[in-house]
């Protein structure tokens, strides 16, 4: 009981001060819409005079689930 615990409070020590870093000049923004002022010439999107979309609508079939979200989405099909 007692080696385990103190292998415990060794791996907080490490893994809690051996990392440290100062982030003091780290600059966070965040943003309200999505840049719309580029356009994208790879699909097709609002043109002039409608607004511009803050997202491009994805053609039909173009992604496929796999892995985890295709069992998921077949587990609650059935």
């Amino acid at each position: 009981m007692k080696k385990s615990l103190y292998c415990v409070a060794l791996f907080i020590l490490i893994t809690g001060f051996g990392k440290y870093k100062d982030v003091s000049g780290i600059r966070i923004t965040d943003e309200e819409r999505p840049v719309t002022t580029m356009g994208n010439s790879f699909y097709v999107s609002n043109k002039a005079p409608l607004q511009a979309s803050s997202f491009i609508r994805l053609p039909i079939g173009s992604i496929e689930p796999g892995g985890w979200v295709l069992e998921c989405l077949k587990r609650e099909k059935n």
